[in-house]
Protein backbone atom coordinates (compact mmCIF):
# COMPACT_ATOMS: atom_id res chain seq x y z
CA UNK A 1 0.00 0.00 0.00
CA UNK A 2 2.75 2.09 1.04
CA UNK A 3 4.62 1.36 -2.69
CA UNK A 4 1.28 2.64 -4.32
CA UNK A 5 1.18 5.48 -2.16
CA UNK A 6 4.74 6.63 -2.99
CA UNK A 7 4.05 5.95 -6.64
CA UNK A 8 1.12 8.07 -7.17
CA UNK A 9 2.96 10.91 -5.33
CA UNK A 10 6.20 10.56 -7.69
CA UNK A 11 3.87 10.03 -10.60
CA UNK A 12 2.10 13.61 -9.48
CA UNK A 13 5.06 15.24 -9.01
CA UNK A 14 6.69 14.48 -12.73
CA UNK A 15 2.99 15.94 -13.77
CA UNK A 16 3.92 19.31 -11.52
CA UNK A 17 7.33 19.18 -13.11
CA UNK A 18 6.22 19.02 -16.87
CA UNK A 19 3.32 21.48 -16.27
CA UNK A 20 5.28 23.94 -14.63
CA UNK A 21 8.05 23.28 -17.63
CA UNK A 22 5.39 23.95 -20.43
CA UNK A 23 4.45 27.16 -18.11
CA UNK A 24 7.53 28.57 -17.84
CA UNK A 25 7.99 28.19 -21.51
CA UNK A 26 4.59 29.54 -22.37
CA UNK A 27 5.14 32.47 -20.50
CA UNK A 28 8.99 33.01 -22.10
CA UNK A 29 6.92 33.02 -25.70
CA UNK A 30 4.49 35.71 -24.56
CA UNK A 31 7.00 37.74 -23.31
CA UNK A 32 8.94 37.43 -26.26
CA UNK A 33 5.67 38.14 -28.06
CA UNK A 34 5.18 41.31 -26.11
CA UNK A 35 8.81 42.17 -26.60
CA UNK A 36 8.36 42.05 -30.45
CA UNK A 37 4.74 43.32 -30.82
CA UNK A 38 5.95 46.84 -29.16
CA UNK A 39 8.78 46.86 -31.17
CA UNK A 40 6.88 46.91 -33.96
CA UNK A 41 4.25 49.47 -32.30
CA UNK A 42 7.21 51.84 -31.76
CA UNK A 43 8.69 51.76 -35.13
CA UNK A 44 4.95 52.14 -36.59
CA UNK A 45 4.77 55.07 -34.62
CA UNK A 46 8.45 56.20 -35.76
CA UNK A 47 7.49 55.88 -38.89
CA UNK A 48 4.35 57.66 -38.79
CA UNK A 49 5.47 60.76 -37.28
CA UNK A 50 7.98 60.88 -39.84
CA UNK A 51 5.51 60.78 -42.26
CA UNK A 52 3.41 63.01 -41.00
CA UNK A 53 5.99 65.48 -40.58
CA UNK A 54 7.25 65.47 -43.88
CA UNK A 55 3.61 66.15 -45.42
CA UNK A 56 3.28 68.89 -43.39
CA UNK A 57 6.42 70.23 -44.06
CA UNK A 58 5.36 69.43 -47.78
CA UNK A 59 2.32 71.58 -47.69
CA UNK A 60 3.89 74.04 -46.82
CA UNK A 61 6.22 74.43 -48.72
CA UNK A 62 3.43 74.83 -51.73
CA UNK A 63 4.07 78.55 -50.71
CA UNK A 64 7.68 78.72 -49.64
CA UNK A 65 8.23 82.45 -49.52
CA UNK A 66 8.01 84.74 -46.16
CA UNK A 67 4.84 85.22 -44.78
CA UNK A 68 3.12 88.24 -44.87
CA UNK A 69 5.45 89.41 -48.00
CA UNK A 70 4.52 91.44 -50.61
CA UNK A 71 4.87 90.96 -54.20
CA UNK A 72 5.20 87.02 -54.43
CA UNK A 73 4.27 85.00 -57.02
CA UNK A 74 0.69 83.13 -55.74
CA UNK A 75 1.43 79.97 -57.23
CA UNK A 76 1.47 76.23 -55.90
CA UNK A 77 5.06 75.66 -56.06
CA UNK A 78 4.34 71.34 -56.34
CA UNK A 79 8.01 70.32 -57.01
CA UNK A 80 9.44 72.20 -54.43
CA UNK A 81 6.81 70.67 -51.85
CA UNK A 82 7.34 67.04 -52.64
CA UNK A 83 11.17 67.81 -52.29
CA UNK A 84 10.71 68.88 -48.78
CA UNK A 85 8.12 66.40 -48.02
CA UNK A 86 11.12 63.75 -49.10
CA UNK A 87 13.59 65.54 -47.40
CA UNK A 88 11.83 65.80 -43.45
CA UNK A 89 10.77 62.30 -43.71
CA UNK A 90 14.09 61.12 -44.72
CA UNK A 91 15.61 63.21 -41.89
CA UNK A 92 13.38 60.64 -39.56
CA UNK A 93 14.52 57.52 -38.94
CA UNK A 94 13.22 54.26 -38.35
CA UNK A 95 14.85 51.15 -35.61
CA UNK A 96 17.38 53.82 -36.34
CA UNK A 97 17.36 53.06 -40.56
CA UNK A 98 15.81 55.45 -43.10
CA UNK A 99 12.37 55.73 -44.36
CA UNK A 100 11.99 54.73 -47.76
CA UNK A 101 9.49 57.28 -49.77
CA UNK A 102 7.02 55.22 -51.77
CA UNK A 103 4.77 57.73 -53.12
CA UNK A 104 4.83 61.62 -52.57
CA UNK A 105 2.48 64.00 -54.84
CA UNK A 106 0.75 67.37 -54.77
CA UNK A 107 -2.86 67.48 -55.33
CA UNK A 108 -6.46 69.32 -53.99
CA UNK A 109 -7.97 68.41 -50.99
CA UNK A 110 -12.04 68.97 -51.30
CA UNK A 111 -13.12 69.48 -47.63
CA UNK A 112 -16.70 68.15 -48.52
CA UNK A 113 -15.79 65.23 -49.47
CA UNK A 114 -12.37 64.46 -47.71
CA UNK A 115 -11.08 63.18 -51.00
CA UNK A 116 -7.73 63.79 -52.39
CA UNK A 117 -7.07 64.47 -56.36
CA UNK A 118 -3.65 64.35 -57.24
CA UNK A 119 -1.92 67.25 -59.59
CA UNK A 120 -0.76 70.43 -59.78
CA UNK A 121 -2.76 73.38 -61.06
CA UNK A 122 -4.37 76.33 -59.93
CA UNK A 123 -8.46 75.06 -60.79
CA UNK A 124 -8.67 73.48 -59.13
CA UNK A 125 -5.81 75.13 -57.10
CA UNK A 126 -3.45 72.36 -55.02
CA UNK A 127 -3.31 72.63 -51.97
CA UNK A 128 -2.33 69.37 -50.22
CA UNK A 129 0.33 66.60 -50.29
CA UNK A 130 0.28 63.20 -49.64
CA UNK A 131 2.87 61.18 -48.56
CA UNK A 132 3.54 57.61 -47.94
CA UNK A 133 6.63 55.99 -46.74
CA UNK A 134 7.99 52.43 -45.56
CA UNK A 135 10.31 50.59 -43.64
CA UNK A 136 11.15 47.45 -44.23
CA UNK A 137 14.21 46.16 -42.03
CA UNK A 138 11.86 46.57 -38.46
CA UNK A 139 13.75 43.17 -36.52
CA UNK A 140 11.90 41.13 -34.42
CA UNK A 141 14.59 39.78 -31.53
CA UNK A 142 12.79 36.81 -30.01
CA UNK A 143 10.55 35.79 -33.17
CA UNK A 144 13.31 36.35 -35.22
CA UNK A 145 14.75 32.82 -33.43
CA UNK A 146 12.26 31.29 -34.80
CA UNK A 147 12.97 32.25 -38.15
CA UNK A 148 9.96 35.39 -38.80
CA UNK A 149 12.24 37.35 -40.83
CA UNK A 150 11.89 40.96 -40.69
CA UNK A 151 8.83 42.66 -41.00
CA UNK A 152 8.01 45.97 -43.53
CA UNK A 153 5.73 48.28 -42.46
CA UNK A 154 3.83 51.40 -44.18
CA UNK A 155 2.42 55.02 -43.47
CA UNK A 156 0.31 57.44 -45.43
CA UNK A 157 -0.45 61.38 -44.32
CA UNK A 158 -2.29 63.94 -46.05
CA UNK A 159 -1.48 67.40 -44.97
CA UNK A 160 -3.37 70.66 -46.42
CA UNK A 161 -2.53 74.67 -46.72
CA UNK A 162 -5.64 76.31 -48.02
CA UNK A 163 -7.05 79.80 -48.54
CA UNK A 164 -8.88 80.94 -45.78
CA UNK A 165 -12.85 81.10 -46.37
CA UNK A 166 -13.83 81.72 -42.76
CA UNK A 167 -12.26 84.24 -39.90
CA UNK A 168 -12.39 83.28 -36.42
CA UNK A 169 -15.08 85.41 -34.96
CA UNK A 170 -13.30 89.25 -34.54
CA UNK A 171 -10.63 88.80 -36.53
CA UNK A 172 -11.62 91.09 -39.65
CA UNK A 173 -11.19 94.82 -40.15
CA UNK A 174 -13.98 97.20 -41.28
CA UNK A 175 -11.90 97.74 -44.57
CA UNK A 176 -13.06 95.54 -47.72
CA UNK A 177 -10.17 95.75 -50.31
CA UNK A 178 -11.36 95.39 -54.06
CA UNK A 179 -10.74 92.08 -55.50
CA UNK A 180 -8.71 93.58 -58.42
CA UNK A 181 -6.18 95.20 -55.67
CA UNK A 182 -6.05 92.29 -52.86
CA UNK A 183 -3.25 90.37 -52.69
CA UNK A 184 -1.21 91.76 -55.29
CA UNK A 185 1.73 93.49 -53.23
CA UNK A 186 1.49 96.74 -54.45
CA UNK A 187 0.66 100.06 -52.38
CA UNK A 188 -3.27 100.88 -51.55
CA UNK A 189 -4.14 104.40 -50.75
CA UNK A 190 -7.95 104.23 -49.56
CA UNK A 191 -8.64 108.18 -49.91
CA UNK A 192 -12.78 108.05 -47.80
CA UNK A 193 -14.93 109.94 -49.19
CA UNK A 194 -13.87 109.65 -52.74
CA UNK A 195 -15.49 106.93 -55.20
CA UNK A 196 -12.76 104.88 -56.00
CA UNK A 197 -12.32 100.81 -56.52
CA UNK A 198 -9.68 100.14 -54.06
CA UNK A 199 -11.39 99.71 -50.85
CA UNK A 200 -14.50 100.77 -48.91
CA UNK A 201 -16.03 100.67 -45.53
CA UNK A 202 -18.26 97.45 -44.59
CA UNK A 203 -20.71 96.82 -42.16
CA UNK A 204 -21.53 92.92 -41.48
CA UNK A 205 -25.95 93.99 -42.21
CA UNK A 206 -26.87 93.52 -45.94
CA UNK A 207 -28.90 96.67 -45.47
CA UNK A 208 -27.20 99.12 -43.11
CA UNK A 209 -25.00 101.32 -44.23
CA UNK A 210 -22.08 101.98 -42.62
CA UNK A 211 -21.98 105.08 -39.88
CA UNK A 212 -18.84 105.99 -38.08
CA UNK A 213 -21.00 104.41 -34.27
CA UNK A 214 -21.52 101.09 -36.23
CA UNK A 215 -17.87 100.55 -37.69
CA UNK A 216 -16.40 100.97 -34.14
CA UNK A 217 -19.14 98.73 -33.01
CA UNK A 218 -17.88 96.04 -34.86
CA UNK A 219 -14.21 96.75 -34.20
CA UNK A 220 -14.97 96.85 -30.50
CA UNK A 221 -18.09 93.96 -30.87
CA UNK A 222 -16.32 90.54 -32.04
CA UNK A 223 -19.96 88.90 -32.89
CA UNK A 224 -20.25 91.80 -35.77
CA UNK A 225 -17.44 90.57 -37.53
CA UNK A 226 -18.34 88.70 -41.29
CA UNK A 227 -17.18 84.82 -42.08
CA UNK A 228 -18.13 83.48 -45.03
CA UNK A 229 -19.47 80.25 -43.94
CA UNK A 230 -22.15 80.55 -40.50
CA UNK A 231 -22.49 83.93 -39.71
CA UNK A 232 -26.00 84.05 -41.45
CA UNK A 233 -27.20 80.81 -41.67
CA UNK A 234 -29.65 81.23 -44.72
CA UNK A 235 -26.68 82.08 -46.45
CA UNK A 236 -24.27 78.74 -47.55
CA UNK A 237 -20.55 79.15 -47.31
CA UNK A 238 -19.25 81.76 -49.75
CA UNK A 239 -21.37 84.65 -50.79
CA UNK A 240 -22.16 86.66 -47.32
CA UNK A 241 -23.22 90.37 -48.38
CA UNK A 242 -22.26 93.04 -46.75
CA UNK A 243 -23.01 96.73 -46.70
CA UNK A 244 -20.28 99.10 -48.28
CA UNK A 245 -19.78 103.01 -48.33
CA UNK A 246 -16.85 105.45 -48.51
CA UNK A 247 -17.61 108.00 -46.22
CA UNK A 248 -15.75 110.21 -44.00
CA UNK A 249 -16.23 108.79 -40.54
CA UNK A 250 -13.34 110.75 -38.68
CA UNK A 251 -13.83 108.81 -35.19
CA UNK A 252 -12.91 105.19 -36.98
CA UNK A 253 -10.02 106.71 -38.77
CA UNK A 254 -8.70 107.98 -35.82
CA UNK A 255 -9.76 104.77 -33.87
CA UNK A 256 -7.03 102.89 -36.50
CA UNK A 257 -4.13 105.36 -36.15
CA UNK A 258 -4.64 105.12 -32.86
CA UNK A 259 -4.37 101.29 -32.58
CA UNK A 260 -3.33 99.85 -36.22
CA UNK A 261 -1.03 101.89 -37.70
CA UNK A 262 1.98 99.38 -39.05
CA UNK A 263 -0.25 96.53 -38.26
CA UNK A 264 -1.57 93.73 -40.51
CA UNK A 265 -5.25 93.22 -40.62
CA UNK A 266 -7.28 90.72 -41.94
CA UNK A 267 -10.03 92.25 -44.44
CA UNK A 268 -12.55 90.79 -46.59
CA UNK A 269 -12.16 91.03 -50.42
CA UNK A 270 -14.78 92.31 -52.42
CA UNK A 271 -16.22 92.49 -56.36
CA UNK A 272 -17.43 95.79 -56.14
CA UNK A 273 -17.07 99.10 -54.27
CA UNK A 274 -20.17 100.79 -55.30
CA UNK A 275 -21.60 102.90 -52.87
CA UNK A 276 -24.20 102.25 -50.54
CA UNK A 277 -25.05 98.81 -52.06
CA UNK A 278 -24.46 95.22 -50.79
CA UNK A 279 -22.03 93.01 -52.34
CA UNK A 280 -20.77 89.84 -51.98
CA UNK A 281 -17.76 88.57 -49.58
CA UNK A 282 -15.27 86.45 -51.90
CA UNK A 283 -12.71 86.15 -49.60
CA UNK A 284 -10.25 87.29 -47.23
CA UNK A 285 -6.44 89.16 -47.75
CA UNK A 286 -4.13 90.88 -45.49
CA UNK A 287 -3.88 94.07 -45.10
CA UNK A 288 -0.70 96.22 -43.49
CA UNK A 289 -1.47 100.09 -42.57
CA UNK A 290 1.70 101.64 -43.14
CA UNK A 291 0.29 105.16 -42.56
CA UNK A 292 -3.22 107.15 -41.88
CA UNK A 293 -4.17 110.96 -42.38
CA UNK A 294 -7.09 111.79 -40.74
CA UNK A 295 -6.56 115.75 -40.49
CA UNK A 296 -5.92 117.04 -43.67
CA UNK A 297 -8.49 119.44 -45.81
CA UNK A 298 -10.74 118.81 -47.71
CA UNK A 299 -11.67 115.59 -46.16
CA UNK A 300 -11.18 113.63 -49.97
CA UNK A 301 -7.43 114.13 -49.28
CA UNK A 302 -7.31 112.56 -45.68
CA UNK A 303 -6.32 108.18 -46.83
CA UNK A 304 -5.18 105.28 -44.66
CA UNK A 305 -2.36 103.84 -47.19
CA UNK A 306 -1.00 99.94 -47.00
CA UNK A 307 -0.45 97.01 -48.90
CA UNK A 308 -2.54 94.03 -49.90
CA UNK A 309 0.10 91.19 -48.97
CA UNK A 310 0.50 88.38 -51.23
CA UNK A 311 0.65 85.45 -48.77
CA UNK A 312 0.19 85.87 -44.50
CA UNK A 313 -1.58 82.81 -42.60
CA UNK A 314 -4.14 82.47 -40.31
CA UNK A 315 -3.95 80.15 -36.96
CA UNK A 316 -6.46 78.30 -37.68
CA UNK A 317 -9.70 77.41 -39.70
CA UNK A 318 -12.80 77.20 -37.97
CA UNK A 319 -15.07 75.55 -39.69
CA UNK A 320 -19.14 75.99 -39.97
CA UNK A 321 -20.29 76.76 -36.43
CA UNK A 322 -23.87 75.85 -37.39
CA UNK A 323 -23.27 72.08 -38.22
CA UNK A 324 -20.07 71.54 -37.14
CA UNK A 325 -18.89 70.48 -40.84
CA UNK A 326 -15.65 71.57 -42.46
CA UNK A 327 -14.80 74.56 -43.78
CA UNK A 328 -14.55 74.43 -47.37
CA UNK A 329 -12.17 75.82 -49.69
CA UNK A 330 -11.77 79.70 -50.04
CA UNK A 331 -10.77 82.54 -52.85
CA UNK A 332 -6.68 82.67 -53.59
CA UNK A 333 -6.52 86.84 -52.22
CA UNK A 334 -3.68 86.16 -49.77
CA UNK A 335 -4.90 84.85 -46.82
CA UNK A 336 -3.55 80.89 -45.69
CA UNK A 337 -4.49 78.77 -43.05
CA UNK A 338 -2.20 76.71 -40.69
CA UNK A 339 -0.64 73.19 -42.29
CA UNK A 340 -2.86 70.89 -41.11
CA UNK A 341 -3.10 66.54 -41.29
CA UNK A 342 -6.64 65.57 -42.51
CA UNK A 343 -5.84 62.29 -43.16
Amino acid sequence: MKNKTRDFVSGQAGVVAIVTAIAIMAFFALAALAVDLGHLYMGRVELQRGTDAGAIAGARSIFPYPLESAAVPVVPQCAAATAKAAEIAQANLVDGAAITVTANQTGTWNWSTSVFTPGCSANPFTNAVQLTNSSANISLMFLGILGMAPVGLQATATAVKDWVSQLPQGAGFVLAIHSKRAANGLQLEFYYANAIEDAAWYYKSASQDPTDALLNAQLNNTTLIPSLQGAIPSIPQVGENVRIDYGNFANTVTYIKNNYLNKTVWCPVIGSTTRRTSTEVLGFTAFRITAVNNTSQPVTTRYIRGTALSLAEVPARTGNPATGTPDPRGNKYGLLTATKLVK
